[in-house]
């Protein structure tokens, strides 16, 4: 009798075995199925998947600016004034303000310099200036990437790059101080020609380091729009320049390429237990103390590994090409639609129904363990990296329309005596088009003000027209004018309130208290110190 029970329970212990593995296969297979299909269905709409796929054309050698790159970074290492020294360009003294960087007195940074000095080093690094300023006729960078590398690939020539146009910034800074507006013309052209030039490096990282240049670029042209020696031919020569600065389709096929690596590292991660650990481990602390805690967390990530590749990678791949793929559509729909506010909105709501959400909880605050690491989302999660990459590249397109528009007014102003009553004055003499605004795709807002002045902004973040409203709508510390209700384009702050600025500065770095007097002194609002209450 005991023996037929053995039996009996044996039996059914085998069927429920036989019964759950077939359900896990066919869970597995099921999930296997999902991402296949999926991947045809993009396939079928024109994506591309692969990082051969993804590969930007090589650049002809006779039309590669490499060379005189490396030739400039060797040159870069003999002069270390700049790194520290250097005039800061279109510095915001307060919102809607900011200071004309070559019209002042002195440099003042981490030491106060005279434009002796700065022009001495300017003068002793023309050799380093000539060498970047010819990068215009060859604006195309072609580093030899290896983009099967994947996430591993080292970019050490990303920083480098930055620095140049940080060079080249700083020295057209000091060619206005002495009056030179050609020359700084030459080196802001030369700024956007290094942009440019990275426009085809398909890497999100890589993408970002050339907006930063692309801002470095818009400060130094406020600077330029300053200055009383500024001709139309030079306004329009940067006009044009910038009207052919893209920005949009570089992020684009940054994304697709990170969704291109995220797919090898994928395959490599079930095909190599090593590779898998690389990956789950890369971002966790080590917080192992003894080889007994060592065995035991070894043990957590392989069992990890085993749920991974059974049963969590394919749903997690899944919801990784499907969050890619919104960032893509996201891009795609600001181009179509000319404003980016509505498609932020939607990227956000669609990647939180595919449940990309950003974790809430970590262990001890820091970098999280190994218990803490969510293998079942790991790829998936690595789409919330990108998510603000879209946003990032929208502000530098605000930038360059807002950028367009002045220098088309400007040249109206130098032609007709003043500021049109109305941008729609400008159109057919100096634009094709009117400038838009990338919040909403209207046009930009403008108003001529009483004193001859004008005021051109963007309606910033929020969709809402504020008037040009130039106040964060946060307090804060920091003052830049992408902060504001509305992102207005900044006017020249006067000496009053320069020296306000300076004043605020030297308080703030002797303490709470000389801060503090400083504020009373002033009657400015302890919140936001920046602007006095009279100018809410």
């Amino acid at each position: 009798m005991r023996l037929r029970s053995s039996r009996i329970i044996l039996i059914v212990s085998g069927i429920a075995l036989l019964a759950a593995s077939f359900s896990g296969y066919l869970f597995h297979a099921k999930g296997k199925r999902a991402v296949e299909s999926y991947r045809a269905q993009l396939r079928a709409s024109g994506e591309k998947l692969t990082v051969s796929e993804m590969r930007p054309r090589a650049v002809p050698p006779d039309q590669n600016g490499l060379a005189t790159f490396q030739a400039a970074h060797r040159l870069w290492g003999k002069y270390h004034f700049f790194d520290t020294n250097g005039p800061t360009p279109m510095r915001s003294v307060k919102p809607g303000k900011a200071m004309i960087a070559w019209a002042q007195p002195d440099v003042r940074g981490e030491k106060t310099n005279s434009w002796e000095e700065c022009q001495a080093a300017a003068s002793q690094v023309r050799e380093l200036a000539e060498l970047l300023e010819s990068i215009i006729d060859r604006p195309a960078f072609d580093f030899h990437l290896d983009y099967g590398e994947g996430f591993t690939l080292l970019l050490p020539h990303l920083a480098p790059l930055k620095r140049c146009a940080q060079h080249l910034s700083i020295t057209a800074i000091c060619d206005l101080q002495r009056g030179d507006a050609a020359a700084a013309t030459v080196k802001i052209r030369a700024m956007l020609a290094i942009a440019k030039g990275m426009g085809d490096e398909r890497l999100i990282i890589s993408q970002l380091v050339r907006i930063a240049i692309a801002n470095i670029a818009v400060a130094a042209t406020w600077e330029f729009l300053q200055s009383p020696k500024a001709t139309e031919e030079q306004l329009a020569v940067l006009q044009r320049e910038w009207t052919e600065a893209e920005f949009l389709q570089g992020g684009e096929n940054a994304v697709i390429m990170e969704r291109a690596m995220c797919e090898a590292a994928t395959a490599r991660m079930r095909q190599s237990s090593a590779e898998f650990r690389r990956q789950a481990t890369m971002f966790s602390q080590n917080s192992s103390s003894g080889w007994l805690e060592q065995v035991a967390n070894s043990t957590v990530l392989k069992t990890k590994e085993s749920m991974w590749r059974f049963a969590w990678s394919d749903p997690d791949e899944l919801r990784m090409l499907r969050g890619e793929q919104i960032i893509l559509e996201t891009f795609r729909a600001a181009r179509t639609n000319l404003a980016f506010r509505a498609v932020l909105c939607d990227e956000e709501t669609r990647l939180a129904a595919l449940g990309i959400r950003e974790r809430k909880n970590q262990s001890d605050g820091g970098l999280p363990g190994i218990d803490d690491i969510d293998i079942s989302s790991m790829m998936s999660q690595s789409v919330l990296s990108i998510q603000r990459f879209p946003q990032r590249i929208f502000k530098t397109e605000v930038a360059r329309q807002l950028v367009i528009a002045t220098l088309a007014l400007k040249r109206f102003q130098l032609r007709h005596g003043a500021y049109p009553a109305q941008m729609s004055d400008m159109a057919t003499e100096f634009v094709t088009t009117i400038p838009y605004d990338p919040a909403d795709g209207k046009s930009l807002r403008y108003r001529l003000n009483s004193d001859g002045s004008f005021t051109l902004y963007s309606i910033g973040e929020d969709e809402k027209d504020d008037g040009g409203d130039a106040l964060p709508a946060i307090p804060s510390k920091s003052t830049t004018w992408l902060q504001g209700r509305d992102w207005v384009w900044p006017q020249p702050a006067s000496d009053d309130e320069v020296e306000m600025f300076y004043e605020k500065e030297a308080a703030t770095r002797s303490g709470t208290r000389a801060l503090a007097e400083f504020e009373k002194r002033y009657g400015l609002n302890a919140t936001n110190y920046q602007f006095p209450i009279t100018n809410r």
